[in-house]
């Protein structure tokens, strides 16, 4: 218990720091706020853009702590050791006993009532294609087996450094157990594929922040 509050010490400590940073140098507007559920123990998805992704969700949560899937060559730059300080879990993509060891992690998180933050595209997009296929099945997985809801975050540029961003939060997106893992993970592609179409449309017609 002393741990798990001074984590939540270490977290709003952090997160402070984020929102004085975003206030100083991004701006971004969100589309959606009232489909996040009240209660915690959510699986949170994002298209993957940037560093600033992470820290955005966190700054939209608020005070709810979320637990950040990072790549494991993070954990020794500055910006991998404030994640851990917040309990992030760190995972070597390249093997397959470290995935599972975090993606049992977050199965434990999820189902003690934590809320965790994956990309399904696995790595940052650095190409012109609106979203990357997503590699493997974690976030859906992981809804099946605690049954609890992912909620997917669609994050946009508003102009090509990044400094506005729309985020658009979409519906609690439910798996149950006879679920095919392989359909199910093609209509999470397909939500966040869309919420970032729709994101677009919003921008093309010049989008106030």
């Amino acid at each position: 218990m002393g741990d798990s509050n001074q984590r939540a010490k270490n977290y709003k400590i952090i997160l402070k720091l984020c929102n004085g940073i975003f206030k100083m140098t991004k701006k971004y507007t969100v589309i959606g706020k009232e489909s996040l559920p009240t209660e915690d123990g959510l699986i949170m998805v994002y298209n993957h853009r940037d560093y600033w992704d992470i820290p955005l969700v966190f700054s939209i949560m608020g005070t709810r702590p979320v637990h950040a899937l990072v790549k494991y060559e993070l954990k020794i730059e500055p910006v991998g050791k404030l994640l851990g300080f917040m309990g992030a879990i760190f995972v070597d993509r390249d093997n397959p006993e470290k995935r599972k060891s975090a993606k049992e992690n977050l199965l434990g998180l999820v189902s003690n009532g934590r809320n965790i933050l994956i990309s399904p595209e696995g790595t940052r997009n650095k190409t012109n294609e609106i979203l990357l296929p997503f590699r493997g099945h974690g976030a859906v997985s992981i809804a099946q087996k605690t049954g609890r809801p992912i909620v997917p975050f669609a994050i946009s540029k508003c102009e090509k450094k990044g400094n506005q961003k729309l985020i658009r939060i979409c519906n609690p997106f439910y798996v149950v157990t006879d679920d095919d893992l392989g359909a199910t993970n093609k209509r999470l592609y397909k939500c966040v594929y869309d919420a970032l179409l729709e994101n677009e449309k919003h921008i093309e017609r010049g989008l106030r922040f």
